[in-house]
């Protein structure tokens, strides 16, 4: 029994811990600046985040609506856009 309770204590952590560092990493992802990417790259990936005046207005009544803090929400957008980006390309 105590082996047992020691074991799923050990795994917890683990799984605490993993937890831990998949927020950290999409963090960096969502804060890496384009020119990690390159000179070349980042001119191609930067004109595929360029937002539309129809997803600006979303974000716009988003905001206003959830009280919500709009630089956040774009960085998670273009985050989101860049991924798309990485996939495609």
């Amino acid at each position: 029994m105590k082996t047992a309770k020691k074991i799923s204590l050990i795994l917890l952590a683990i799984s605490l811990l993993l937890l831990g560092s998949a927020y950290h990493i999409r963090q960096d992802v969502l804060d890496t600046p384009l020119s990690y990417f390159g000179t070349h790259q980042s001119t191609k990936i930067k004109a595929k985040l360029l937002l539309t005046a129809d997803e600006l207005a979303h974000i716009q009544s988003f905001s206003a609506d959830k009280n919500d803090n709009i630089d956040k929400y774009m960085r998670i957008m273009n985050g989101v856009k860049l991924r798309e980006a990485i996939q495609e390309g």
